[in-house]
Parts: C-alpha cells; sequence; structure tokens
C-alpha cells in the first residue's frame, strides 16, 4: 500500500479576488498540509497564481496545467505534485467550455490516476441539465473506474444532495461521506466575497445573500482506501478575520492506494 495525501482547492481566479492578498495564505496553508497532490480549479496560468503556489512549495513538486481553451475563460485547471508524473491526458468536450485533467501518478508498485474538473455553474433546471450531460460525459472519459486507482476532485457546482453529485456517486465514493457519514456541511462561499468589489468582480452592486452549500468533492474508486478526510484552507487572515484562501474551502483526504 502507498499513502498519499491529496488535496483540492477552487482558487478564484477574479481580478477583483485581492489574490496578491490571498496567496499567503494559500502557501501557508499549502505548506502544513504537506500533501502528495494538490489539485486547483480556477487557474490563472496566464499569470504566476499556480506557478507561484508550485514554486514556494518547492522544488520537490512539479506543475501540470491545463488551460482552458475558452476565450476569456477563468476555469483553467492544474495539478502540483511531488509524486513522479507519468502521464498527463486532458478532455476539452465536457461542454458549456468546461475541462477536466488527468495525472496518472507512479507509485511504489501501482500508478494513480488524479483526476480535477470544474463543472458548470448556476442555480436553474437549464444549468443542472448541462452539469447533467457534463457529468456523463467526465465519467465516459475517465473510463471503468475498477481497472485502475482512481481519485476525482474539484468543483461541481452541484449540491450534495443533487443528481449531479448522485451521478458520481453510482461510480465512485465520496471520501469525506466515507469517513464521516456525510459531506461538508458548506464549501462555498466563504467571508472573503463580503470584501471583495462585487461589482468588479461581478458585475452586480451586491449578491444574493445565499447559504453556505457543499460543492467541492474528493471522490474514489473502490480500491482506494479512506483514512481521513476533512475542510481545509479554512482559516483567514489573522489580521483580516474575512480574507480566506479563496472564496470556496478545499478538501485533504489521506488515501491508501494499493
Amino acid at each position: 500500500m502507498s499513502d498519499v495525501r491529496v488535496a483540492t482547492l477552487n482558487l478564484f481566479n477574479n481580478g477583483a479576488g485581492r489574490w496578491e492578498d490571498r496567496a499567503p495564505l494559500v502557501v501557508d496553508q499549502a505548506r502544513e498540509l504537506d500533501a502528495d497532490v494538490f489539485t486547483f480549479q480556477e487557474c490563472d496560468l496566464d499569470g504566476w497564481q499556480v506557478r507561484a503556489v508550485a514554486e514556494a512549495l518547492g522544488p520537490a513538486y512539479s506543475l501540470v496545467p491545463l488551460h482552458n481553451p475558452a476565450p476569456g475563460s477563468r476555469k483553467s485547471l492544474a495539478v502540483v505534485t511531488r509524486l513522479e508524473v507519468e502521464d498527463a491526458q486532458h478532455c476539452l468536450d465536457l461542454g458549456s467550455s468546461d475541462v477536466a485533467l488527468r495525472v496518472r501518478l507512479r507509485l511504489v508498485a501501482s500508478t494513480l490516476d488524479v483526476i480535477t474538473t470544474h463543472l458548470h455553474f448556476g442555480p436553474t433546471r437549464r444549468d443542472r441539465e448541462i452539469r447533467a450531460v457534463q457529468v456523463r460525459r467526465l465519467l465516459s472519459w475517465i473510463g471503468p473506474v475498477d481497472r485502475r486507482a482512481t481519485v476525482v476532485t474539484g468543483d461541481f457546482n452541484g449540491g450534495a444532495a443533487g443528481a449531479t453529485v448522485a451521478t458520481m456517486k453510482a461510480c465512485l465514493r465520496s471520501a469525506h461521506e466515507v469517513v464521516h457519514g456525510a459531506e461538508p456541511p458548506w464549501t462555498h462561499p466563504t467571508p472573503l466575497l463580503e470584501i471583495i468589489d462585487t461589482h468588479a468582480a461581478f458585475g452586480v452592486p451586491l449578491l444574493p445573500d445565499h447559504r453556505g452549500h457543499t460543492i467541492d468533492y474528493v471522490f474514489v474508486g473502490d480500491g482506494v482506501g479512506v483514512r481521513d478526510c476533512r475542510v481545509c484552507f479554512d482559516r483567514p487572515a489573522a489580521d483580516e478575520p474575512r480574507l480566506y484562501p479563496s472564496d470556496h474551502v478545499g478538501l485533504v483526504a489521506d488515501l491508501e492506494v494499493p
């Protein structure tokens, strides 16, 4: 068995998102996690956002980026890992200009496929239908999960009781649910959204008063054991209590891979 720690976070790629203020929080909390693999969504791959995190973690880590080819998209993806990268593949046709990244990692006696994605956002019936198509395409692209150790992470923009997550759970297990019997109470939004310029960020003067909801997950195949899973990237700045690493919190899972 190989012990592998996987952490995931939506980095909130937004010009008004105060990244320069948040970056030290992401780096410090990533260092404390000491994960073997970090998966990031909403990455600014045209700038230094993810590269700065990877470089701060040290030379043992390498960056595997996936630039979203849709013009103006903020939804690029990245994997940062200190494990040996055997292969990397991408899926560019999930629909709604969303993509997925798969990185195959070499372990002591086996390999592990780590996949990350960011699905379509929106609360309407049409949005849910788009996600339903996306998740079926994602699982088709991933292929049979009983043939290879598999972890799927990301921002699925679907609640724990919704059809998107139910489709994922028909094939995979939620690491957090395995450990705790349920998903986290919420992963989005953090109080960060209360202190940014919402007009600059989203084009509206005020955001709706949303209750927290769970839209970020770590899913594992049956061959992958789960020792622990918990929320991470959840501590604000000491001198500014609403300044969080992101508008999402993340998840970290301690896994056992045959």
